[in-house]
């Protein structure tokens, strides 16, 4: 329920703060609003990155990935257009259904305004302590296909405010070959999975993402070609190889375990560090299996702190 809170206060204190920068003043907005942009991408590749190194392929369910996309997609563009309706027939002056510019405009705002709440779900469903579940399962699928649509239906709109322009055909084509190396080469790039090499690889991508977003301004300022950090940083996490008996799902009903490190030592230093957790069972029943297999979890060998019984 810790997790809980806490997550819901930064959503809170990140919705407060979107409202107050606005107010700043214009020599300082735009230093701020960069730098808040690529943390804000570069943890959202970490977490990005994470979710494809669990995400399972079952490939002789392809029709229930159909399903899963065609909700995702209703869960997408309901709100989308909700929002849109509700711009134009309760904000704008009357009669405004009928100018071309105005739908544009209300379709523009209604997509930033339009919740997707399957990446908050499944997050809180992890912090309550209920990944196991079949609902976080299905809660993960929908936020992936959830995302996807999200980046896929921005190019309609781009191409209704300033036409059909090949940077759109470019970022398409990115897409497709990006879901193309996820289906094809699933558990094949062999690198480090550790933490540290994670936001690494989130940081790259990150810095990549900008650069070509910075470069395709030159060439044209007005239809720059941006790619979304998120569905290379998923890709990535789909094709990271796990290392030797890991599974990533097989803890996921144990209370204590955290979401996201691999490495049982990892979990072990996280775990160190919540001396204020009132259930120190998870501590023991993880030194145990850390002190079972040494080598195939850590490549370490056990040490005397390893297996001893908690105060």
């Amino acid at each position: 329920m810790r997790k809980v809170v806490i997550f819901s206060c930064l959503l809170v204190a990140g919705l407060t703060g979107s409202q107050l920068l606005p107010a700043l003043s214009a020599d300082l907005l735009p230093g701020v609003r960069d730098a808040i942009r690529i943390v804000t991408t570069t943890l959202l590749g970490f977490l990005m990155i994470h979710v494809g190194y669990e995400f399972e392929i079952d490939r002789s369910r392809l029709r229930s990935y159909a399903v899963d996309y065609g909700v995702a997609a209703t869960a997408a563009a309901f709100p989308w257009i909700f929002c849109s309706l509700y711009f134009l027939l309760v904000l704008m002056p009357p009669g405004a259904s009928g100018s071309f510019d105005a739908w544009t405009q209300a379709l523009l705002t209604g997509r930033f305004a339009a919740p997707t709440s399957a990446g908050i779900l499944f997050s809180m469903l992890a912090a309550a302590g209920l990944s196991a579940t079949w609902m976080f399962r299905k809660a993960r699928i929908l936020a992936i296909f959830d995302d996807l649509d999200t980046v896929l239906l921005m190019i309609p709109l781009k191409m209704m405010m300033v036409g059909v322009r090949w940077q759109l055909a470019v970022i398409i084509l990115l897409m497709a070959v990006q879901m193309w190396i996820a289906w094809r080469y699933l558990r094949r790039l062999r690198a480090p999975v550790t933490w540290p090499w994670v936001l690494g690889y989130a940081i790259t991508i990150a810095v990549v993402s900008e650069a070509i977003y910075a470069a395709s301004k030159l060439i044209d300022d007005v239809v720059p070609i941006h790619i979304e950090v998120l569905l290379p940083a998923f890709v990535l996490g789909c094709v990271l190889v796990r290392p030797a008996g890991a599974e990533p799902h097989a803890d996921d009903g144990r209370e204590g375990h955290q979401e996201g490190p691999e490495d049982a030592r990892e979990q072990l230093a996280w775990i160190s560090t919540d001396r204020n957790s009132p259930n120190k069972l998870p501590r023991l029943v993880l030194m145990r299996q850390v002190e079972a297999e040494p080598r195939a979890t850590t490549g370490l060998r056990p040490t005397a702190q390893v297996g001893r019984t908690p105060r």
